[in-house]
């Protein structure tokens, strides 16, 4: 598991550098939320969603980035900080 929070979005992934990252994943949003301060993103990795449930991860990011963020084109990339992943055993 991984919190919303701790989700990273990274810049345009066509850059070589940026697409060798380990942990880098294709996005694209299929719903969202807003409050006040900030915004939920719902996302699907590795394609387009079918629908607004059709989503692999929720991340939470501030109005500023969602105004930055919101009328790039997709795929977007999300990064997950290995240091920030939790393991659960069963």
């Amino acid at each position: 598991g991984i919190r919303a929070h701790q989700i990273r979005l990274v810049g345009d992934h066509r850059t070589e550098a940026k697409a060798n990252q380990v942990n880098c994943f294709d996005c694209w949003l299929a719903s969202y939320s807003e409050t006040q301060h900030r915004v939920t993103c719902y996302l699907k990795l590795h394609q387009a969603a079918n629908h607004q449930e059709d989503y692999h991860l929720q991340i939470e990011i501030s109005q500023d980035q969602w105004s930055q963020l919101k009328n790039q084109i997709f795929p977007w990339q999300v990064y997950l900080q290995p240091e920030r992943i939790m393991v659960f055993d069963r």
